[in-house]
């Protein structure tokens, strides 16, 4: 096939970086998402890019629970994920489901007593979806809702 080895190349090129990034995304002072607002997240980015990765951990020995991007991380994690709407809160409908709560607002305090979040700036949305898929590999979270 021509053209292959053009696209390896594409690929090399930018998943090279990904061991450095994970590395930085991890090393992110965590943020207790009980304590979210956007303007919390605005802040922790400092550079003005609000597309990026995040991982939402368990409090208890730090352990990766969830990776996820955004082309928002502001309204994705300090305005979404804390909703109890369906249709943003998908994390707090996932841990409900997946725990057995009864209602979204047992869910939603678990969620808010027992998770902080890490997150880093990732302004091509290529290289954040293959980010994303990396990180999560590499963090063990690929299965953390078998496939919500």
């Amino acid at each position: 096939m021509r053209g292959i080895g053009l696209k390896k190349l594409r690929w090399e090129k930018f998943a090279r970086n990904f061991p450095k990034m994970l590395e930085k995304l991890v090393k992110q002072k965590p943020l207790p998402v009980k304590d979210l607002t956007m303007k919390k997240v605005n802040d922790a980015l400092k550079n003005g890019s609000t597309a990026g990765v995040y991982v939402f951990s368990r409090v208890k020995r730090d352990i990766p629970f969830y990776v996820g991007r955004s082309k928002n991380l502001p309204r994705r994690v300090g305005v979404d994920h804390r909703s109890q709407y369906k249709n943003s809160a998908h994390f707090v409908y996932a841990l409900m489901k997946r725990n057995g709560f009864k209602t979204v607002e047992e869910a939603q305090q678990h969620f808010f007593e027992n998770f902080h979040v890490r997150f880093i700036a990732v302004a091509d949305p290529v290289v954040r979806a293959a980010f994303e898929l990396y990180a999560a590999v590499e963090l063990g979270t690929v299965d953390s809702f078998e496939r919500r």
